[in-house]
């Protein structure tokens, strides 16, 4: 675990020397977009963080591949299994961040009357947030690790318009609220989705990782 955590520092302070005030774009977005409708808000919100967070993780992969990171790794004392879970608990962690911010942002709106929801539809969202970054972290790991970061970039970038074409298909239909679609969907079910997914891709995309980064080091 202690190799498992150098990595992800090794990862955290290549990161941090590029974020900058650009980090709170997410955000800036969303207000932007939820002047026509401030319903809109929180979802928008909630997709762009569901990217933006994870993403940081294909960052360190690409600085990975810029520096030529699998020449080194070769000589040094860590396995495949601890290179792919220092990307891994670090998605993780990231998606929880995400929601967590969502679920804080959603009770202060709320609380002061700018976007009435109640707790259900929030807890929802915080769910959908977390849900749709580690899905995204878990198809992108796998894919910019097989075809690079370059060649991969177009796939990622596909993955990043689907919140965008969500959000322009609800708003295009007029007698459809986004919070009666989600206050119909019984909690219990959406928790066990959540796990459920959540287990499959984690097992699914990290034994697609660590294959190919044993192909990486022959």
């Amino acid at each position: 675990m202690n190799k498992v955590l150098a990595l992800w520092c090794k990862d955290w302070i290549m990161t941090k020397k590029t974020m900058s005030a650009m980090s709170l774009m997410p955000i800036v977005l969303a207000v932007v977009c939820s002047i026509a409708n401030k319903v809109y808000f929180i979802p928008i919100l909630s997709m762009l963080l569901s990217v933006y967070l994870p993403g940081l993780v294909i960052q360190s992969i690409s600085f990975d591949e810029q520096s030529k990171w699998k020449n080194y790794v070769r000589v040094l004392p860590v396995s495949v299994t601890d290179e792919t879970l220092s990307k891994y608990i670090p998605l993780f962690l990231y998606c929880i961040i995400s929601g967590g911010i969502i679920f804080t942002i959603g009770n202060f709106v709320s609380a002061i009357g700018f976007i009435p929801m109640s707790f259900a539809i929030i807890t929802i969202d915080t769910l959908i947030t977390a849900c749709y970054g580690f899905i995204f972290g878990c198809v992108s790991i796998p894919a910019t690790y097989r075809f690079g970061t370059a060649n991969s970039r177009y796939f990622i970038m596909g993955f990043i318009l689907i919140p965008v074409i969500v959000v322009i298909v609800l708003s295009s239909l007029k007698n459809i609220k986004i919070t009666n679609i989600m206050s119909s969907i019984p909690a219990n079910m959406v928790a066990i989705m959540i796990v459920g997914i959540f287990i499959l891709a984690a097992f699914v995309s990290i034994k697609i990782t660590i294959h190919v980064l044993k192909s990486h080091r022959i």
